[in-house]
């Protein structure tokens, strides 16, 4: 049985938080909110390291690290860059804790951006914006040693949707290759430099129903498994959708339908395994496909109900999380795992190679979980 643990709240911000994101050594996480500052937590010690505070009190709304020295942050239509010479490293004393203005801004973008992504390597940022449009921007690194200046340069700007671009995400075996969301049910698969349409999906309700009335199958998050063979969409009319996409070929492997209650706002894949997913309904869940074979296959066992979770999440500062069971009302009940009722609305997660899952929502603090399999519960309590 694998249930999730809370096991601390991050404290600091004044207002909502709106997107997270990990350094590549996975040491440090970047949180940015409507109180208009990006925090910079310690993940071992769980304190701030440094507060930069130079988006004019607007929302910082997406980040990306390109190394512990270089990270961009968004707010509104601008990117901002940030280079901290000496690191995020060893002590902080002797050092500026609040830094107010940044290296450089950049202003490419038509509309509000959505979100931000670095790819693997460092050399690629993309971001996406209210207009539709998709961004790709080379990070440029010129000078001798101890002299670099570093810039963002556009590349390409595609017109990816009709409506709002809301997701986007780097393929992360296919080089020059990103697959972006939109409001106008669309998933565009393009690989860049030069630019071309690699493949679209058109996403269509699969079975009217009550929270399907009310929101249509707009993409709000797509992610792929590190492996590039698997393809997790969250869509506003709450179904979970996820395909193959191993060689370019496309394959729906499962479409759960009223998998959450309302919009799915994150989706996010684990060992190439697991699937997160969490929704306006406030509530995170925990999705097996380790297997791509169909739940619907006569050949697939029923899951045992002793199995469930019954255990209640710890109680925090932000208060009771209750754990989830499944009714079997629902398609994929198969898949389902274990879940909580969080009790606000998620805005963004972000999940360490450990399992390390940071939750950030409408409020002013940061939820940190870990997955618990049973055996790991027993021994501690022994």
């Amino acid at each position: 049985m694998i249930k999730l643990d809370l096991l601390r709240v991050l404290e600091g911000h004044r207002q909502s938080v709106q997107c997270l994101a990990l350094n590549n050594s996975q040491t440090f996480l970047a949180s940015g909110s409507e109180d208009g500052t990006l925090r910079i937590w310690s993940v071992g010690s769980g304190r701030v390291v440094r507060c930069l505070a130079a988006f004019n009190g607007n929302s910082v709304l997406s980040v990306a690290f390109v190394s512990d020295e270089l990270i961009f942050a968004s707010a509104q239509n601008e990117i901002f860059q940030f280079e901290l010479n000496e690191g995020l490293g060893g002590t902080i004393l002797g050092r500026k804790l609040i830094i107010k203005e940044a290296a450089k801004n950049y202003k490419f973008n038509k509309d509000e951006i959505s979100k931000m992504v670095v790819d693997s390597e460092g050399k690629h940022l993309a971001n996406c914006d209210d207009s539709g449009e998709c961004i790709l921007f080379s990070v440029s690194k010129t000078g001798s040693e101890g002299e670099v200046t570093i810039d963002l340069k556009p590349t390409e700007v595609i017109s990816s949707h009709k409506s709002v671009c809301s997701c986007i995400c780097f393929h992360p075996t296919l080089s020059q290759s990103f697959v972006s969301g939109g409001l106008d049910c669309v998933i565009n698969h393009w690989h860049f430099e030069p630019t071309k349409l690699m493949h679209q999906e058109k996403m269509v309700t699969q079975q009217s129903s009550s929270v399907q009335i009310i929101n249509p199958p707009y993409i709000y998050d797509v992610d792929i498994s590190t492996d590039g063979r698997k393809l997790a969409c969250g869509l506003g009319d709450g179904s979970l959708v996820v395909y193959n996409i191993e060689k370019g070929t496309w394959k729906m492997i499962e479409y759960i339908q009223n998998a959450h209650n309302s919009t799915i706002s994150q989706v996010k894949w684990i060992e190439c395994k697991y699937i997160i997913s969490c929704g306006d309904d406030q509530q995170i869940k925990l999705w097996d496909f380790s297997t791509t074979q169909k739940t619907g296959s006569s050949s697939e066992k029923k899951p045992n109900a002793k199995n469930k979770p019954k255990s209640k999440g710890k109680e925090k500062s932000k208060g009771k999380e209750k754990a989830i069971e499944s009714d079997g009302l629902f398609e994929g009940e198969k898949r389902f795992l274990t879940g909580v009722d969080h009790g606000k609305k998620i805005n963004w997660i972000t999940i360490s190679n450990d399992g390390n899952i940071f939750v950030a929502d409408t409020s002013n603090t940061i939820s940190n979980h870990s997955l618990v399999t049973a055996t790991e519960t027993q021994t501690e309590k022994s």
